[in-house]
């Protein structure tokens, strides 16, 4: 009898993979656009095994609202994909109750290749904002690399000090970019962690993850951590923290800024156009930030960016 394989991660299939160019059969082109979704009692949208997809311009509240015991959701999220993006979304209230885990906004799941996750307004999401993680089946490790977040705006996320409340990784997790994000955290809890890194798979640290250009803010005094234990070479370079607690929450604090950068909080917080109140009135934001390579063209507001140094998401 010939055992069917699994691609690398996954215990899904009826094929006998090889690898991503044979033996493996994704869906193409796929786009999940102009939806709005609310009070799903899981996952609110996710697309398994597809190659050059979008999700985009999708509004998602309360996923996972009734939730299950022993099971993982979240409010978007791609697993096995390759060339995949999601953007211009508005993810918000996802649940973390009932014995679940998980309750992110966004996640990218075991085995992808290449995400872009980009002008998302992720608000307000029990687990946290956003999940990167992996597996292995068949004792071969999922090949998740090449995730890049960039350019979104995240709020108030995290329901305790035990969830990440800007982004989790997990497990062999690689070669992640994550730069010009705006992330705000109340002083509804006192103290937070803003990155977790884990290893609940047991399959390894993740790997070479780099943090540029991106603002940290408290709107009160918050004990802020970053615990980044369990990734190995993780770059902060350039970032902005301000209200989040002291100098050495990372190694190289000497190339940070800790100054306030003034940003608007609106008064209600649901629409994806209220994502764009948050832009910071201190002008230092618009010229303190690097440049370079594979940067995007366009802000969070839709600007020309080519060439202008900012820190955040926004641009002026």
């Amino acid at each position: 009898m010939i055992k069917c394989r699994y691609r690398t991660g996954l215990n899904w299939g009826n094929n006998n993979y090889v690898n991503d160019n044979e033996g493996w059969f994704p869906s193409k082109n796929i786009v999940v656009q102009g939806n709005n979704i609310s009070y799903t009692g899981g996952d609110a949208v996710v697309l398994i095994a597809t190659k050059n997809s979008f999700i985009d311009h999708n509004t998602v509240f309360h996923a996972n609202y009734l939730g299950r015991t022993g099971y993982a959701n979240a409010g978007i999220w791609p697993h096995s994909s390759i060339d995949f993006t999601m953007q211009y979304n508005e993810v918000a209230y996802t649940h973390l109750e009932h014995g679940v885990v998980d309750g992110e906004g966004i996640d990218v799941d075991i085995a992808c290749v290449n995400t872009l996750v980009q002008f998302n307004y992720v608000h307000h999401n029990d687990g946290g904002g956003i999940l990167l993680c992996n597996y292995k089946s068949d004792g071969e490790i999922g090949n998740h690399r090449g995730t890049i977040i960039r350019n979104n705006v995240f709020y108030d996320n995290g329901k305790d000090f035990d969830k990440g409340a800007f982004l989790t990784t997990s497990s062999a997790v690689k070669d992640v970019s994550v730069y010009n994000n705006l992330v705000v955290a109340t002083n509804r809890l006192s103290s937070l962690t803003f990155v977790l890194s884990a290893d609940w798979a047991k399959i390894g640290k993740n790997e070479n993850f780099t943090f540029k250009n991106n603002i940290f803010v408290g709107t009160g005094s918050v004990n802020g951590r970053f615990n980044i234990s369990e990734i190995s070479y993780c770059k902060f370079q350039n970032n902005l923290f301000y209200q989040v607690g002291s100098k050495s929450i990372i190694n190289d604090s000497q190339e940070q800024f800790y100054y306030n950068p003034e940003l608007n909080i609106p008064d209600n917080y649901d629409g994806y156009d209220k994502a764009l109140m948050f832009r910071p009135q201190n002008p230092k934001v618009f010229i303190d930030g690097l440049v370079f390579s594979g940067m995007l063209d366009k802000d969070m507001e839709g600007n020309d960016v080519e060439g202008v140094n900012y820190l955040g998401a926004f641009s002026k």
